[in-house]
């Protein structure tokens, strides 16, 4: 395969982000801003991958060699660098494979309002045919801008008053670039953090699909934590667990999180729990993906929320409570879903557990499987599409919106879906009771992995 754009960003194999590729790519996006007429400055960013390092240096050639400033933010969040671009208003780099494999890698483009739409896609990829000439292998100097700070203080600044003091929270480091940076947070809001299970190695967190981690469930759930949080590698994606050790489904705690808002205009996937209609008044579903969030996002006014079944939470307008304005980010960002779930449980005295309790509705589960390359993806899909039973049950409804959405008789619905630039392929189910999730799960897994041999 070659280097492609996915849902978020440009992603592929880490022999494949050759000097060349990069010289390519790099100099169209940088084409791009020049058209634009973007101030000729890029903020660089990356994620805790061996090959990231190596990426980096050679954008910062091609950078500088195209007569642009640099500026260096080190190893940061996403959602920190697209804050830093937004308030610079200059575009930015962000080199992450998020939470796919470390034989992989990619790299996120911001411009000043945020991070790239299809539209542009397509105009980046239009200016890679341009004549790139051959350029030195040499590192261009960066000016040092703090990102960490700047994000920590953009939460600081507006709860002033530290809402979760008396808190304890456990935070599972892992290999996640967000490690610093969301421990500080949350102490600079008065609780509590403890940190346990760092890598030194980067581990390829899913918050989509966690693998299984006994250790890790059981100091959650030992008793001594209010919640467990995290985020995957490049820190646009949250991960909560509750008092019980149990993961909070993404969508069930991007939910929870706008309600603790109001009533906003939501944007969602197609793949999030559809419970999302019956808890607000004005809700757009779209495909996978915070680009074609973002894209319907704009279409709307007033207070306006995106969220992703995978937890990633954007902030689609300013948002003002008690006299403060956080600014809008729409891109995908772990705090604020995962503070405002907390923040929520603790006024009202409740547990996580409790909280999510209230909420009367479907349950979601989902999986993954690596290793599914795209011919085999588009074969299943198109088997699947054929059927009128999945899973023994009749087939009422099939939705492609993206992928095949199949709702049965009974009102489940089985969702699956290819990745767009990955060897990957997911299942997302919905029905009345965990249980019936899991066991439709299970058994969507198991007829799929016969298709493979």
């Amino acid at each position: 395969m070659a280097l492609k754009f996915g849902t978020s960003g440009l992603r592929g194999l880490v022999t494949e982000f050759t000097d060349q590729a990069i010289d390519s790519y790099i100099s169209a996006f940088l084409i791009y801003c020049e058209r634009k007429e973007i101030k000729k400055k890029i903020i660089l960013a990356g994620d805790l991958r061996d090959s990231t390092p190596d990426i980096l240096s050679r954008i910062q050639t091609i950078v500088h060699l195209r007569g642009f400033d640099s500026y260096y933010g080190g190893f940061v969040p996403t959602p920190a660098l697209a804050y830093a671009c937004k308030e610079n208003l200059c575009a930015g780099l962000m080199i992450t494979g998020s939470h796919i494999p470390s034989d992989r890698n990619g790299i996120k483009f911001y411009l000043p309002d945020g991070e790239i739409l299809k539209n542009d896609e397509v105009e980046i990829l239009k200016l890679t045919g341009c004549k790139v000439d051959s350029l030195p292998t040499i590192r261009g100097e960066s000016r040092e801008i703090n990102l960490a700070e700047m994000y920590i203080q953009r939460y600081f600044n507006f709860w002033r008053n530290k809402p979760l003091s008396g808190l304890r929270i456990l935070f599972y480091e892992h290999s996640t670039v967000a490690k610093t940076v969301l421990k500080e947070i949350f102490q600079n809001l008065g609780a509590e953090v403890d940190c346990a299970f760092e890598s030194k190695t980067f581990v390829a967190v899913d918050t989509e699909a966690l693998d299984s981690n006994p250790a890790l469930e059981a100091l959650a759930s030992s008793g001594r934590y209010f919640a467990t949080i995290s985020a995957d590698g490049d820190g646009d994606r949250p991960l909560v667990i509750n008092e019980k050790g149990n993961v909070i489904r993404g969508d069930v705690l991007c939910m929870l999180a706008a309600r603790y808002i109001g009533d906003p205009v939501i944007v969602t996937p197609i793949s999030s729990n559809s419970s999302v209609e019956k808890l607000f008044s004005k809700v757009h579903f779209t495909k996978i993906g915070s680009p074609y969030v973002i894209e319907e996002m704009i279409k709307h006014s007033g207070l306006v929320v995106g969220f992703e079944a995978n937890g990633g939470f954007l902030l689609g307008s300013d948002w003002c409570l008690d006299g403060e304005v956080l600014r809008a980010l729409p891109t995908r960002d772990a705090v604020l879903p995962a503070l405002l779930v907390i923040l929520a449980a603790h006024i009202s005295q409740l547990s996580l557990s409790e909280l999510v309790g209230q909420l009367s509705g479907r349950q979601t589960y989902s999986d993954l499987i690596r290793g599914v390359q795209s011919t085999a993806s588009q074969n299943i899909i198109e088997h699947f599409d054929s059927l009128i039973s999945v899973c023994g049950k009749k087939v009422a409804l099939k939705n492609k919106l993206d992928g095949l959405r199949l709702t049965l008789v009974d009102g489940e619905i089985v969702h699956f879906r290819p990745s767009g630039n990955a060897p990957e392929f997911r299942i997302y189910v919905e029905a009345a009771s965990s249980e019936i999730c899991f066991e439709l799960c299970k058994k969507a897994r198991a007829e799929v992995l016969s298709l493979l041999g």
